[in-house]
């Protein structure tokens, strides 16, 4: 009888927790982050895609229950929100004193451009992922590398004048541009649970952390611009950081009915944060912290018979803060796949539904099989701003 009873109830644990996650108020400050070249082609769906050795780390449910396999998959992406990019442009290179100087041409724009980037959410956010796992019988280990990344300004609004006045002149204006990052060495161990003959499974995460936070700024004015991802990722190196080890779990569920899967996910159940040094010379970043968590996510996918295609789609539960204040991210996206002998065609859309303007990130991607190896590459493109992103991933079975 006991070993009857206890899956009962961990269906109902689950359910009371994935139940919460919309009514509660939004605190994440991380996006959920997708690891995989096959999910971020479809539109990053990944919590019930299943079929993928890597895929535990999406969601711990989607743990085989049988066998042996190995995955490596390493990716990167960069975005910008409202314009901020093209405003940080129009402000660098300029030269204070020139602007100072009555009559400059360029002090208008300029003056412009800082008042826009002091408005909320005007930034630009950056992830990259790497990992390496492998997975046998219902338990998986994984050693992973995931760094986020977000810039903004501050920007000066009462030094913005003609004239020599130290009170408002432009020569003495202050504006930097800001810096922040999280880097995390993950180091997890997953275990899966199949119940109700493998339709209902059951995952659990356990991570350990070694977080570094840093912060960084610099001149708006003698800025260095170039690749929007390289600008952005300036805050991983050259600042002042701060490490600290930290635990975590997720916990995650996925039920099969007959061609359709569905899933869902609670990443940093225990929401780990990671501090910024106190001897930053920022005001704005002393007492801070950065935090990992909740993040919340459901999805489902469906394998059309005879075709060889499958849909997939997935939402964010609730919003997540990112790095950038009063930027958030709440994604949405889905793709189609299509399996043709040894090879597979993909392609995807996600949507942002916190950003104002609701960029549109379009993805592609391509599979190949032979044996128990298989390679996958994907790329996305973001509709107002171009930003490129890009993922490769190797999958071993044995």
């Amino acid at each position: 009888m006991r070993r009857e009873t206890r899956p009962a109830v961990l269906p109902v644990v689950f359910a009371a927790i994935f139940a919460l996650a919309p009514a509660r108020a939004a605190f994440c400050q991380m996006p959920f982050a997708v690891l995989g070249a096959r999910q971020a082609a479809l539109g990053g769906a990944a919590v019930a895609l299943g079929d993928d050795p890597a895929g535990f780390m999406n969601n711990p449910a989607l743990l085989n229950p049988a066998g042996t396999s190995y995955a490596g998959s390493l990716g990167v992406l960069a975005t910008s929100g409202a314009d901020f990019y093209p405003l940080v442009k129009g402000v660098a290179g300029n030269d204070p004193a020139e602007l100072a100087t009555p009559g400059s041409p360029n002090a208008g724009a300029v003056r412009a451009n800082l008042a826009a980037l002091a408005a909320p959410g005007v930034g630009a956010l950056a992830e990259h992922h790497s990992g390496l796992v492998a997975v046998t019988n219902g338990w998986g280990v994984a050693v992973s590398y995931s760094g986020w990344n977000g810039a903004f300004a501050r920007p000066d609004l009462v030094h913005v004048q003609s004239g020599t006045d130290p009170a408002t002149s432009f020569a003495a204006n202050t504006s930097v541009a800001a810096f922040r990052a999280l880097s995390v060495e993950d180091y997890a161990i997953s275990r899966a649970i199949p119940l109700i003959q493998g339709n209902l499974m059951l995952g659990v995460t356990g991570h350990y952390l070694r977080g570094t936070a840093g912060i960084k700024e610099e001149d708006l004015f003698t800025t260095g611009t170039g690749r929007l991802d390289d600008f952005v990722r300036r805050g991983s190196s050259g600042g002042i950081d701060r490490t600290r080890s930290r635990f975590s779990w997720d916990a995650g569920l996925l039920v099969t009915i007959g061609v359709l899967r569905i899933g869902a996910v609670m990443n940093g159940i225990n929401r780990p944060q990671f501090p910024y040094d106190d001897q930053t010379t920022s005001a704005g970043e002393r007492g801070r912290t950065v935090t990992i968590g909740q993040q919340t996510r459901a999805g489902a996918s469906v394998k059309i018979p005879g075709t060889g295609l499958t849909v997939a789609a997935d939402l964010d539960l609730r919003a997540n803060e990112t790095l950038v204040d009063g930027l958030s991210s709440r994604v949405a996206g889905g793709g189609l796949e299509w399996l043709i002998s040894s090879f597979a065609l993909r392609g995807g859309l996600s949507i942002d539904l916190e950003a104002p303007d609701r960029p549109k990130v379009l993805s592609g991607g391509l599979g190949w099989q032979s044996g128990t190896f298989r390679a996958d590459v994907s790329a996305t493109y973001r509709s107002n701003d171009g930003a490129l992103g890009g993922v490769a991933t190797v999958r071993v079975g044995i």
